[in-house]
């Protein structure tokens, strides 16, 4: 499989939530299914490091699927995740053929948006 995470994403809730979403490009012809976790890490202007985890609630199916989706929610509740730039950390834990598991994972720099008055 080969995928990655947007180079934009949606914060939500006053930076406490942040909607995370990814093509799917390629599938490999033993996968069958996969899911995604991921974590978005920042440091604030305060200094202090904000990380939001999530991970996709649908189970994506070869050759079906061609993006996916998770939200990410902030772990500490005093601190939230604010505009610019933000690192993404993402797995894929694939089912493939057999039944056996492959796990994936990626980091990539991201920014991060206001999408609270968008459906997005």
């Amino acid at each position: 499989m080969t995928s990655k995470v947007k180079k934009r994403l949606c914060l939500k809730k006053g930076g406490k939530r942040v909607e995370v979403r990814g093509p799917i490009v390629k599938w490999d012809s033993d996968e069958v299914s996969a899911v995604f976790a991921v974590t978005i890490s920042q440091v604030d202007a305060a200094g202090n490091v904000v990380t939001a985890n999530g991970a996709s609630t649908a189970v994506y199916t070869n050759p079906k699927s061609k993006h996916w989706t998770a939200t990410a929610v902030v772990a500490d509740p005093g601190l939230h995740l604010e505009h610019g730039p933000a690192t993404a950390y993402a797995t894929a834990t694939i089912q493939v053929d057999g039944p056996a598991y492959e796990t994936y994972t990626w980091t990539l720099l991201t920014r991060l948006v206001d999408c609270e008055h968008n459906s997005s």
